[in-house]
């Protein structure tokens, strides 16, 4: 059922592109709810798709083309409302519909009806269109059908307030096993009912798209999907940057978590060990005694990780818990960074392990080996493979006896024992280069990469396996390392340079560094040592300058900027996390607070805020018990410090000659429902503030003789272009440019004093 779903879905390995687009990656995992359900979150990358931030920059940047676009597309992907009409209309045909016995079949219990087939018919007029124009509207009609059943929100309050209220009326919770909603303070969790949009448009603040929703209390949905599924969906256009990398984060962490830490695993373990150490006093069957201590093992372990029946009856029909389209492959980043560092005493940061090497017996010698060494002393046809590259591409095997015993006889003039003596020469051994082989054959020529292009291309098959020469060539083009390599004699390496299109290292040993906070230096010699062909850490920069010299004169191909743009996309994700929690919480409160506001209200006097009673309201009474503590403390303190300003300020003084016109009330025209009205005063508010916004002069005016700014007020404000907050902001000024250029010329300004001084100049 997955694997259709991606094929038909996500048009992974047909011949269409995929009802979101053309997909360039998909990565799947299958999860367990709390009450064993099986669901699969997946992420899901269209080739082509620009990131949040890219998307938000250009809505904000006036690209009314790309505004247009981008909202019709998110259009077509899902909509908030009924595709026959509003939910009256559908309730009544539904109604209808089921008083007709045995003409009406419930959506949710049937499969979906397959289209027409296309029409092959050599005449126009046939009865495919009309075939056709019939399907569509039963297709509306059931995706509004099922749209009706499940995806309309009824708040219910908790099960809690519910348990205790019924047991006080001495009776049965009717709604018994529903979680609800709803708490004390009346606020729904699931943040119904949401905003009714008439239209769909952009925020001119903030750059968040809204979509046209005219349904309150309805999710939205991409009705082919839930023609498809005939259940519960929910397709939602995040409506801004934040609230988008914030889900994209938790969706990443979520369907790449660990399943049970080691430490676990081992303590259960002991456990089962400790409990049964009868097992061990040795039996008349032993192979008896290890299964059933096995068998305990495993049925202790598996409460540990949580997995229930359904989990496990996919496990034993070997169904997998995760469906990808590329292949990952492990990439001990640190180690080569600090092989890199080493060369750089002063750039060695405190507290880094040291590489772990694994012994290994070869030739009656026990050698120490390292995955470092592997790209070190990788081939000189490889030389120009980055470590990037390099961990994609390459392709480490131990020779056979046949090859072993062709490469000694090619190789007699060397002796066996150099290789091992330079390995072990210690510190005053000879630099890399001087054991490189000179360029005599054809496979000493370094090999030419072309660079990838920055969308990627699409995703060919379903399971990642694309075919590569490695299985279909038996005999590959191996080369040898060098002959400082530790297994120079026993092992080779090949590097297919195809399998960049789907293989992707998956970093592990820490995060990559942030590239806009932190240690920038740090930064920058790890972007280097990914993307930069070395063989020593001194190959990566110059004596006298530092990391982020060499980082910006380093020539990066289009490829590599873009993926040091995705490294840094996870640390975008997790602020905007941070920042979409306070702005729920925030929402939460305001929600609190109005609904305080109105239970007031409602129990009040009705009376308005007339100047006569500015002051009167402002008392807070202290609790029944006589206990005040720091929370009603400080908004005491708050509203006293409010009443002062108040009565000082003379808002609440009564002025005899002022008069106040009664209140009139008027009868709007037309009805609305509340979150019409809702939506309504919302769009009032912001025309406001566009009109503020647009009277707000722009430029430094022109000044008269006294130096003021003509029909201006002075403030000391002055509006300033959006460049002048970047680094590489210049001062539209050719003799402050003049000046500069003589200061740095007359003093002989390195790199970065020239930077530095630059910087502060054209921002003085």
């Amino acid at each position: 059922m997955v694997k259709a779903f991606i094929t038909h879905v996500f048009g992974v390995g047909s011949a269409h592109r995929g009802l979101y687009g053309p997909t360039s990656a998909y990565y799947a995992a299958v999860e367990q709810q709390g009450r064993l359900t099986l669901h699969l979150h997946s992420l899901l990358w269209i080739r082509g798709a620009p990131s949040p931030q890219t998307i938000r920059d250009r809505l904000l940047g006036g690209d009314t083309a790309f505004e247009r676009e981008m909202i019709r597309y998110l259009e077509e992907m899902q909509t908030g409302q009924f595709l026959t009409g509003d939910i009256e209309t559908v309730r009544a045909r539904q109604k209808d519909a089921t008083r007709r016995k045995g003409a009406y079949e419930d959506p949710t219990q049937t499969l979906p009806e397959p289209p027409p087939p296309p029409c092959k018919c050599k005449q126009r007029a046939c009865e495919c269109a009309d075939k056709r124009k019939l399907w569509w509207s039963r297709f509306k009609e059931t995706v509004d059908d099922l749209i009706l059943r499940v995806q309309i929100h009824r708040c219910i309050r908790k099960r809690g307030a519910r348990a205790a209220e019924s047991a006080a009326k001495g009776r049965k919770d009717p709604l018994e096993g529903i979680k609800g909603c709803k708490g004390d303070d009346d606020i729904c969790e699931a943040r119904f009912p949401r905003d009714y949009v008439s239209k769909s448009y952009v925020d001119r603040v903030t750059g968040a798209i809204h979509l046209v929703k005219t349904e309150v209390m309805m999710n939205c949905v991409t009705p082919v999907v839930t023609y498809l599924t005939r259940g519960n969906t929910d397709t939602t256009s995040l409506q801004s940057g934040t609230s988008m990398k914030a889900v994209v984060l938790y969706v990443s962490d979520y369907i790449t978590k660990c399943s049970l830490k080691t430490y676990h695993i081992m303590s259960c373990i002991k456990a089962v060990f400790e409990r049964h150490a009868a097992a061990f006093q040795g039996a008349p069957r032993d192979a008896t005694s290890a299964r059933k201590l096995m068998m305990k093992m495993v049925n202790a372990l598996a409460p540990r990780m949580e997995i229930g029946s359904p989990m496990a009856a996919s496990y034993l029909l070997g169904f997998p818990d995760h469906y990808k389209s590329h292949e990952l492959v492990i990439f001990w980043w640190k180690n080569y960074v600090n092989r890199v560092l080493d060369d750089w005493p002063e750039s060695v940061r405190s507290g880094t392990f040291e590489e772990r090497l694994i012994l290994k017996k070869e030739d009656g010698q026990v050698i120490g080996t390292s995955i470092v060494d592997d790209y070190v002393h990788r081939p000189r046809k490889y030389e120009n493979y980055c470590l990037f590259e390099w961990i994609q591409c390459a392709k480490k095997t131990k020779r056979t006896a046949n090859q072993l015993k062709s490469f000694l006889a090619a190789n007699a003039d060397v002796a066996p024992g150099d290789a091992d003596e330079d390995v072990n020469a210690g510190d005053d051994a000879v630099p890399v280069e001087a054991h490189t082989p000179p360029v005599n054959s054809a496979d000493d020529v370094p090999d030419v990469l072309d660079d990838l292009d920055r969308i990627p291309k699409a995703v060919d098959l379903m399971d990642g396996t694309q075919k590569s020469p490695m299985a279909v060539n038996r005999q590959p083009p191996y080369a040898s390392f060098l002959d400082t390599h530790p297994q120079h004699a026993s092992h080779h390496v090949w590097c297919d340079p195809s399998k960049r299109h789907y293989i992707v290292p998956n970093f592990v040993g820490g995060s990559i560094p942030r590239s806009d906070q932190g240690d920038r230096e740090y930064y920058c010699a790890t972007m280097l040592t990914l993307f930069s062909p070395w063989r020593r850490g001194r190959d990566l920069k110059v004596e006298g300058y530092d990391w982020d010299h060499a980082f910006r004169a380093y020539e990066f191909k289009g490829r590599h900027l873009q993926l040091m743009e995705n490294f840094n996309l996870r640390y975008e994700c997790a602020d905007a996390r941070d920042d979409y929690r306070n702005e729920l919480k925030k929402k939460k409160r305001v929600g609190a607070v109005n609904f305080r506001i109105e239970d007031a209200e409602d129990d009040g006097d009705g009376g308005v805020g007339y100047p006569g009673s500015y002051g009167e309201d402002l008392d807070y009474d202290a609790p029944d018990d006589g206990e005040t503590g720091p929370g009603w403390n400080r908004v005491y303190q708050i509203v006293d410090f409010a009443r002062t300003y108040a009565g000082t300020s003379g808002w609440t003084e009564i002025r005899k000659d002022d008069k106040h016109p009664a209140p009139t009330s008027s009868i709007p025209k037309g009805a609305r429902r509340g979150s019409e009205w809702a939506s309504y005063i919302k769009n009032l508010k912001d025309s406001i503030f566009h009109a503020k916004l647009r009277s707000v002069p722009v430029g430094n005016g022109s000044r008269n003789a006294a130096g003021t700014s003509s029909g201006m007020h002075e403030t000391g404000v002055v509006n300033l272009p959006a460049s002048y907050f970047t680094k590489e902001y210049s001062a539209d000024k050719p003799d402050l440019r003049t000046l500069i250029e003589d200061i740095v010329s007359e003093f002989s300004l390195n790199a970065d004093q020239q930077r530095a001084f630059t910087l502060i100049a054209n921002h003085a």
